[in-house]
């Protein structure tokens, strides 16, 4: 039997581009336009 594992890691904000951890930041424009590009190219379960 064959598994198959997608991992996602979180799209990229001001916390995440230095090093901390989350402080209700929004998503930068590369963090945005990467989770949109994201959503499209994620196959159906």
């Amino acid at each position: 039997m064959t598994s198959r594992v997608t991992l996602v890691s979180p799209a990229m904000s001001p916390s995440l581009r230095q090093a901390r951890f989350y402080d209700g930041d929004s998503l930068d424009d590369t963090g945005a336009a990467r989770a949109r590009a994201a959503a499209g190219a994620r196959a159906a379960a």
